[in-house]
């Protein structure tokens, strides 16, 4: 994951240039709803999601390699439901959407997501 700074003139100014995670294929990035904190990464061929804190100042770190497994995840999105973020993530190799609780500290509670997609679906939207 990278981070960069908007310029009055409309440049992207690195923050963070790269803050790999060891997994293979990133592939989408969301960021927590409720805070802007925390920021996750599905890894289609690591079958892996990862998490990063965001500092105020923009500076990106790696909270967890594997924050959660997946399989062959490929997309992600985000919901809010009165005071609790929630992340889902598209598993490709299964036909399924993962679903987890975004925890205050960054780290991510499995829930029972979705089935019965079939086929290898690409794309996912939450509200």
């Amino acid at each position: 994951m990278s981070s960069f700074a908007i310029t009055s003139d409309g440049r992207l100014q690195p923050i963070s240039s790269h803050v790999n995670d060891g997994g293979t294929a990133a592939c989408w990035i969301a960021l927590d709803p409720i805070s802007g904190r925390y920021g996750y990464v599905t890894n289609n061929l690591s079958n892996s999601i990862s998490s990063y804190a965001i500092g105020t100042n923009g500076v990106v770190s790696l909270l967890n390699g594997v924050a959660a497994s997946a399989s062959a995840p490929n997309d992600l999105a985000v919901a809010v439901e009165g005071n609790t973020g929630y992340l889902y993530a598209v598993n490709a190799g299964t036909g399924t959407v993962g679903a987890f609780r975004i925890n205050g500290d960054g780290s991510l509670t499995p829930l029972i997501g979705g089935s019965g997609l079939g086929g290898r679906p690409q794309g996912l939207a939450a509200f």
